[in-house]
């Protein structure tokens, strides 16, 4: 039982010269100055690298943004995608039966691509003319 208690006090003793000499340790002034540097420069490197990050990922955000104003839809295609979907709605809520709509917005279709027609070739005839009516004159490159 002896040998025991003799091995009890012991590890006892042992746990207090940890404690003791773990103590000492934290009480250490250029321990915690080693700490205190290791710690702000591990932060910095963070810092860092959460900057760049956020930098690198900010210029392609704007370079995406660029890209996709220069090259984005314009505003006919937004118009010609409206148009597809008003005449999606159009069909589906329409009171008419499905060949009925269907043959009325062929006949409209037909209107418009007479009206569009007539339109250019009427521009074209005009432009003719004043080309040749300056080409007479003789004030064309003047």
């Amino acid at each position: 039982m002896q040998g025991t208690r003799m091995r009890r006090t012991g590890k006892f003793q042992d746990w207090a010269r940890f404690a003791m000499r773990f103590g000492l340790l934290l009480t250490d002034a250029k321990l915690w100055s080693s700490l205190n540097d290791q710690v702000r420069n591990r932060i910095d490197e963070v810092n860092d690298t959460v900057t760049r990050t956020y930098d690198d990922a900010t210029d392609r955000l704007q370079a995406a943004t660029r890209a996709l104003r220069q090259r984005g839809p314009s505003r006919l295609a937004y118009f010609c995608l409206g148009m597809g979907v008003g005449t999606g709605v159009a069909l589906l809520f329409a009171p008419a039966s499905g060949k009925e709509t269907r043959d009325v917005i062929r006949d409209r279709a037909g209107e418009v691509k007479k009206k569009v027609s007539d339109a250019a070739s009427t521009a074209t005839t005009r432009f003719r003319q004043s080309a040749a009516g300056a080409q007479v004159t003789g004030t064309q490159g003047d």
